[in-house]
């Protein structure tokens, strides 16, 4: 397909990050984690304080997947879970080792520990998710030896696709009879593309999604 869709350029230092962080750095331990191995990592969002109201509902399903995004430069990694009618979307370099030993510490786990520091009144409050994932060789996986090296466009055009709004645009429902009213969406910050959170391209150029991309 030669169609492409351009996204909007966004503010990518108001875009929330997730990091991935050892377990066995937390002190003390969320219960919910217990009987994992302290090398897993845990995948974190942030939640501001105007969603914090998502965290007061009880829910009774949650679903996690992975997929990716063919952007003009290459493709990105897409997690997404959904907890009963909301879903929040990560947006990850496919190619960066750090999320690869991740997907391993899960796979081998067959669970994904999940922390939400969601800011209510002014506090953060941490609530953790653990959801169950199959343990099997997923497709993206082809791009996981590749020897892209990141760049600031790289940064830019992952915080740009998800502060676009696109990925709230196509959400749709993984659990059955389940309508989605709330999508969220950041990207993954690791030690590799640190350095260019803070930076701008040189030459500006507009992010481009190819029109045949697989949502997570």
């Amino acid at each position: 397909m030669n169609e492409r869709i351009r996204l909007i350029e966004t503010d990518t230092s108001v875009v929330a990050t997730g990091h991935l962080l050892l377990l066995g750095l937390f002190n003390p331990r969320p219960k919910e984690t217990i009987g994992l191995p302290g090398d897993i990592s845990v995948l974190t969002f942030p939640i501001s304080a105007r969603h914090a109201h998502l965290f007061e509902k009880k829910y009774e399903d949650a679903r996690f997947g992975f997929g990716h995004v063919e952007l003009e430069d290459g493709p990105v990694l897409t997690m997404r879970f959904q907890l009963g009618d909301f879903q929040i979307y990560w947006v990850a370099d496919i190619t960066d080792p750090e999320l690869w030993a991740a997907i391993d510490s899960w796979k081998r786990a067959r669970r994904v520990p999940i922390m939400f520091a969601v800011d209510q009144a002014g506090r953060r409050n941490g609530y953790v998710a653990v959801v169950g994932i199959p343990g099997q060789t997923l497709p993206e996986e082809v791009h996981r030896d590749s020897d892209r090296r990141p760049t600031v466009d790289t940064w830019h055009a992952m915080a740009s696709l998800a502060g676009s709004g696109l990925l709230q645009m196509q959400a749709t429902s993984d659990i059955p009879g389940m309508a989605l009213q709330h999508v969220l969406a950041g990207a993954v910050l690791t030690r590799r593309l640190e350095p260019f959170v803070h930076q701008r391209p040189l030459v500006k150029k507009p992010v481009v999604v190819k029109a045949s991309w697989v949502p997570a």
